[in-house]
């Protein structure tokens, strides 16, 4: 990572990942279970909405990982999420690179 991390950048991550929490429990859990139970269009629409879900709760996730992998580095924590986050950037570049290279000939 070039720049610097700042405090501000871990709070405006935290509150996007927060936001996003609270998106995704006002989207889609605004029953209790019993009334939930009870409603078949809810159960329905819950079903056809899954997908949604799920590619919600990875962005939020990656979004925490982000976070992480951050703030490790910032302390100098040597731990694997770091390193392999440090891998994954590596190859992603090497193949931009090789990308680039076969661009130019």
């Amino acid at each position: 990572m070039s720049k610097e991390l700042t405090v501000d950048d871990i709070y405006s991550q935290l509150y996007t990942a927060d936001n996003l929490l609270e998106f995704f429990e006002e989207q889609y859990f605004t029953m209790s279970d019993k009334a939930f139970n009870l409603d078949d269009k809810a159960r329905t629409s819950f079903l056809h909405n899954y997908e949604r879900m799920r590619i919600q709760l990875h962005s939020i996730s990656n979004i925490l990982f982000g976070i992480r992998v951050q703030v490790e580095l910032a302390l100098g924590v040597d731990s694997a999420a770091v390193l392999t986050h440090i891998r994954k950037e590596q190859e992603l570049l090497d193949m931009y690179n090789e990308v680039r290279r076969g661009m130019a000939h």
